[in-house]
Parts: structure tokens; C-alpha cells; sequence
């Protein structure tokens, strides 16, 4: 998914993590991005360590992966379009 948001991305964005459990700092958050997911210029930044600069950011996308995520993508309005990307059955 990265990888073709990417491709018609002007400049590198940001990744906004929600969920810091796995990774200790941003450092080790973007190798694991890289390493398993996609190559990319992108920041990382979790949203519990910078929630002002969060509900200040803008762009043309944001979008929540988890169940988790939502509300916090919900809450920003910076954006010009925002999305829910399901990844797996989420029952209710």
C-alpha cells in the first residue's frame, strides 16, 4: 500500500503510527516499516508523542489501517481526503 501511495506522491509524507507497543522509538518503528513492508522517505512519528503536531497536520491523505486507528483519523481535518483501509474481517 505504501509503495503505491508513494508512486503518485509529489514528496514524502509522514507516517503517523497509532499503536507503539512493538517499537520502542521512531527509529526502530521506520526499520520495521522498511525491512517488512516498503522502502520510503516518509517520517515516522507516533501520534501519543506528538498529539499536538498530529491534530495539526495536513496533506492530501490519511488513512487508518485498524479498527484502532479510526477515531484518530476521524479527528484530524487537515486532510483532503481520509480513508479506511480494511485489512482483515473485523465482526462487529
Amino acid at each position: 500500500m505504501i509503495k503505491f501511495i508513494g508512486i503518485g506522491a509529489q514528496k514524502a509524507g509522514t507516517t503517523w503510527l497509532y499503536n507503539k507497543a512493538s517499537h520502542k522509538d521512531t527509529e526502530s518503528a521506520y526499520e520495521d516499516l522498511v525491512r517488512n513492508y516498503q522502502q520510503t522517505s516518509a517520517a515516522v512519528h507516533f501520534i501519543a508523542d506528538e498529539p499536538d503536531a498530529f491534530r495539526k497536520a495536513s496533506g492530501d491523505i490519511m488513512m487508518a489501517t485498524d479498527w484502532q486507528s479510526v477515531w484518530p483519523v476521524l479527528s484530524v481535518s487537515g486532510f483532503k481526503r481520509r480513508f479506511y483501509f480494511v485489512q482483515d474481517h473485523e465482526p462487529s
